[in-house]
């Protein structure tokens, strides 16, 4: 760390003490060690130490949070992914269009960390540089709450190249280029469209990012992080993906 001038240690497991995940349910107290005896050997170095916490309460079961605040110097609260083409999986929830970053759910998440008295000085609010995409059921039902096709994410952008997501520069590309309208859904704090006929992309854009730092500094959060840089990187010349 001190040959290439790092200044900390950001430590993103998912997820402590998840079976399905290779996990025990000696993790949750074993992370608190392993923090603690980091922060005793960083001590003279003046290293950092940061933690990426789940904002699903399943996986955040397997952290102590509370009795880890004494060695980290913040958390990063990750509120994106909340929903996805995987939410056909989950009965509660079945193939119904949501956005990944719908500030009412990040707001239910945040309270297993408020009633377990965490410092919200320590937390950082993660923001995306990407949306999720879904494939319509129905081309004419492009609305938050319409049903997409089980399990099936929008159509592969031509950098990140994966089905169900987009990043924030091939949104931007697909406004200009396909004359896109988005649509600002001000109770959620993100933005939609429909494209390509039957797909579907949620996202954050510069608007929805501002009234997410905005909640961040009224509900006192330490600040906010990016999910991430790269995504919001223009392409090279000749069409390459920057990274």
């Amino acid at each position: 760390m001190e040959t290439y001038g790092f200044q900390g240690v950001d430590i993103d497991w998912e997820y402590p003490s998840e079976s399905t995940r290779g996990g025990r349910a000696e993790d949750a107290s074993n992370f608190v060690l392993l923090v603690k005896e980091m922060k005793a050997a960083f001590k003279t170095k003046k290293f950092g130490i940061s933690v990426a916490l789940a904002p699903d309460y399943w996986y955040l079961r397997g952290f102590k949070p509370k009795e880890m605040q004494p060695y980290v110097d913040f958390f990063g609260f990750m509120s994106y992914d909340l929903h996805g083409p995987w939410d056909s999986d989950v009965g509660a929830l079945g193939s119904v269009v949501r956005p990944q970053t719908d500030i009412t759910d990040i707001k239910k998440d945040l309270l297993p960390l408020v009633y377990d008295g965490l410092d919200f000085g320590k937390i950082n609010l993660g923001l995306a540089y990407y949306g999720r995409t879904y494939t319509l059921s129905n081309s004419r039902c492009g609305e938050m709450g319409c049903t997409f096709v089980p399990e099936m994410g929008g159509a592969a952008g031509n950098c990140t190249n994966s089905p169900g997501i987009l990043s924030s520069m091939e949104i931007r590309r697909l406004i200009s280029d396909e004359g896109a309208t988005p649509y600002l859904n001000s109770t959620a704090m993100v933005k939609y469209f429909t494209y390509g006929g039957n797909n579907w992309v949620g996202y954050d854009d510069s608007e929805t990012l501002e009234m997410k730092r905005a909640f961040a500094e009224a509900s006192c959060l330490g600040g906010t992080m990016i999910w991430s840089v790269d995504f919001d990187t223009e392409t090279k010349p000749k069409g390459k993906c920057a990274t």
